[in-house]
C-alpha cells in the first residue's frame, strides 16, 4: 500500500535530500525530486588540444530566453511521437524483456496521453525505482479513476524509463542474442538528443543511455555497418572530443568499437581514456554503491562544473603518460523499490558482479602488462572477488596485478543496514547492502580467501580510511565504514580526514588523497634496469657519501 499526503509539507525537506543523494554515493533515500540540468550541444576537441591542455568542462548553461514556458505545445508533441516510437521499438524485441520491463512498457503506454510537461514533486513517501531523479510508482496497479491518488509522470520520466529499457535490450547484442532493430531507430535516437539540446527540463541520464546505446550498436558488425552511416553516430562521434568527461568516456567507447581494425571491443560497462599504443601499465576504478563511473571520480571542489569531469581520466593521463586508465560502470543502487527493479542488476551480488567484470577487463586485455585496482566502498569489494577468482581462471592477472587502492571499503561490513532500518517505508535495503552488513558471512569468507592470496603474491596493497561522519539528512549522520572495517589486514594503512562521499574525491592535486594515490601507482610501475653508465655513477656517488667528501 502507498503511503499518501504530506506533499507539501515535506517539500523542503525533499529539496535537501534529493541535494543529498546527489552528493552520496552509499545511501540513497528515495525522495525523487527530480533535479534540472540543462545540457548543450558537444563539441569536437580542436586539432591542436593535447593531453597537457588545461580541461575545463563543457558549459551546462541555461539556453538563452528559455523559461517556465519554454516547452510549447509543439514541444510535446514531438517528445509524445518519440515515445510513441521507443514504445514500438521496444515491442519488436519484447522476448528480451524481463516481466519488470514490461511492467514499465505498458505503464508507458497508458500514461503517454496525461502526462505533465515538466518533472514535479513526487510524494516524498512513495516506494519507488530508482535510477537517479527518475521514478516509477509500484506497489499498486494503475487505475485512471484514482488518478488524484498518483502523481502525473512527467514526459521526461517516461523517456528515460523507455531508454533504460532499450539500452537492456542492446545489452544481448553483446551476448549473441538477436535484437530486431529498424532502421529508424537511428533517427529516433538522434531527435531524442535533439529534444534534449533544445529543452530545458531534461536530464544528462537520457544522453548517457543514448549514448550507452549507441555504443552496443557499434560493436556489431552486422549492425555497425548501418550505424556508422546514421545521423546519431555522426553527432556522437563528436563526444570523445567533449571535455565532459561522461560524453568523453562513452563517445571513445563507441568510435573504439565503430573501428573495424579495433583488437578488442570494449563491453557494456567498461569505459577506458584516450589509450596510448603500447601502455606501460593499466590502472582500473571501481565505484560503488549508487555511485557512477561519471561522477563518483569526480574532484571535490564545489564548483558548478565540477560533475561534468574526472580526475583519474583528467589528472592520472597527465602524470602517467604511456598508461591506460579504465572505469568500470554498473548499477548498484542502495535501496531496492519494494521488490520492483528495472533489470536485474539491482539484485545482482558481489561475488556475480565480481566474475562478470574479470571476463570483461580480460577481453580488453587488462591482465596483460602491470596493473593497479582502484576501488570505493563495495568497488574494493568487487575488485577482491575479480582477483579470488582470477586464481582459478586467470592465473596471469595475479601475477600482473601490483597494487590495489581500497578507499573506505567495508571489508568486515558497514553499519547501513541497521541505520536504514529506521527508514522501513522510504527505504528498503537492496540485496548488496544486506550483503554488506556487519559481519555478513559472505564478507568474511571473501576476506580469508584475499588474505591467502595477498600471503601468497607480491601484491602490494594501500587501504585510505575516513574519519568524519557522512550526513544524510533527516538527523542520520554515522561513519559508514568504521576504521576496523577499512583495514583488511594487510599492507599500508591511512586515516583521512574526510567522510565516506569525499574520501574518493580529491580536491585538487595538491589534496594529500590524491598524491598518496599518485605515488603508490608511481612505485607500482616498473623502471627499467640502469644502464652501465648510471650504475657506475650511483656507485660513485655512495662512496663519496660514504666518506663525507664534499665537492
Amino acid at each position: 500500500m502507498l503511503v499518501r499526503g504530506g506533499v507539501a509539507a515535506a517539500t523542503l525537506a525533499s529539496a535537501y535530500a534529493a541535494k543529498r543523494l546527489i552528493e552520496s554515493d552509499i545511501l540513497s533515500i528515495k525522495l525523487n525530486v527530480p533535479v534540472e540540468r540543462t545540457p548543450t550541444a558537444a563539441h569536437a576537441r580542436k586539432p591542436e588540444m593535447s593531453i597537457d591542455t588545461p580541461m575545463p568542462s563543457d558549459t551546462l548553461a541555461p539556453l538563452e530566453s528559455v523559461d517556465d514556458s519554454a516547452l510549447t505545445i509543439l514541444d510535446v508533441s514531438k517528445k509524445q511521437e518519440v515515445v510513441r516510437k521507443l514504445i514500438k521499438h521496444i515491442r519488436a524485441n519484447e522476448k528480451l524483456l524481463n516481466e519488470n520491463c514490461k511492467q514499465v512498457l505498458e505503464y508507458a503506454e497508458r500514461s503517454i496521453n496525461r502526462i505533465a510537461v515538466k518533472p514535479s514533486f513526487v510524494n516524498p513517501m512513495r516506494p519507488t525505482l530508482s535510477f537517479f531523479d527518475t521514478f516509477y510508482p509500484v506497489g499498486e496497479s494503475f487505475d485512471e479513476s484514482d488518478s488524484e491518488n498518483y502523481d502525473i509522470p512527467s514526459l521526461e520520466t517516461i523517456l528515460t524509463q523507455l531508454l533504460r529499457v532499450l539500452q537492456k535490450i542492446s545489452q544481448h547484442i553483446e551476448n549473441g542474442k538477436y535484437v530486431y532493430l529498424s532502421p529508424v531507430i537511428y533517427k529516433d535516437l538522434a531527435t531524442v538528443l535533439t529534444l534534449q539540446y533544445s529543452s530545458k527540463f531534461t536530464s544528462l541520464i537520457n544522453e548517457l543511455l543514448v549514448g550507452r546505446i549507441a555504443s552496443n550498436f557499434a560493436s556489431h558488425d552486422e549492425i555497425r555497418a548501418k550505424f556508422v552511416k546514421s545521423k546519431l553516430f555522426h553527432d556522437l562521434t563528436k563526444w570523445e572530443g567533449s571535455r565532459v568527461s561522461m560524453r568523453h568516456l562513452i563517445g571513445h567507447r563507441m568510435n573504439h568499437n565503430a573501428d573495424p581494425c579495433a583488437a578488442y571491443q570494449i563491453p557494456d560497462g567498461v569505459y577506458q581514456a584516450d589509450t596510448p599504443e603500447n601502455p606501460e601499465i593499466d590502472v582500473v576504478f571501481v565505484h560503488g554503491l549508487n555511485g557512477s563511473a561519471f561522477y563518483t571520480w569526480r574532484p571535490g571542489e564545489r564548483t558548478k562544473n565540477s560533475i561534468n569531469r574526472c580526475w583519474p581520466t583528467e589528472w592520472l593521463r597527465r602524470e602517467f603518460r604511456n598508461s591506460r586508465v579504465i572505469l568500470l560502470d554498473f548499477e548498484a543502487p542502495s535501496s531496492s523499490s519494494v521488490g520492483q527493479q528495472l533489470s536485474d542488476d539491482e539484485e545482482v551480488s558481489i561475488d556475480r558482479r565480481g566474475e562478470q567484470f574479470l571476463k570483461k577487463l580480460r577481453q580488453i586485455g587488462v591482465g596483460e602488462r602491470p596493473t593497479v585496482f582502484i576501488g570505493h566502498s563495495m568497488g574494493g569489494l568487487v575488485i577482491k572477488k575479480i582477483l579470488v577468482s582470477a586464481q582459478s581462471q586467470f592465473p596471469r592477472l595475479i601475477t600482473n596485478t601490483q597494487g590495489i587502492v581500497f578507499l573506505s571499503t567495508p571489508h568486515f561490513g558497514s553499519p547501513i543496514v541497521t541505520k536504514a532500518a529506521r527508514f522501513p517505508k522510504i527505504f528498503v535495503p537492496s540485496r548488496t547492502v544486506l550483503e554488506m552488513d556487519t559481519g555478513h558471512s559472505n564478507l568474511l569468507q571473501l576476506n580469508y580467501h584475499f588474505m591467502k592470496l595477498m600471503l601468497s603474491s607480491d601484491i602490494k596493497c594501500l587501504s585510505l580510511a575516513e574519519s568524519l561522519p557522512t550526513n544524510f539528512g533527516f538527523g542520520v549522520s554515522f561513519t559508514v565504514v568504521p576504521l576496523l572495517s577499512a583495514y583488511p589486514g594487510c599492507g599500508r594503512f591511512v586515516v583521512l580526514k574526510a567522510n565516506h562521499v569525499d574520501i574518493c574525491k580529491p580536491r585538487d592535486r595538491d589534496d594529500i588523497l590524491y598524491t598518496t594515490v599518485r605515488d603508490f601507482i608511481k612505485e607500482q610501475i616498473p623502471q627499467p634496469p640502469p644502464t652501465v653508465e648510471e650504475h657506475s655513477l650511483g656507485y660513485l656517488n655512495r662512496e663519496l657519501n660514504l666518506f663525507d667528501v664534499e665537492l
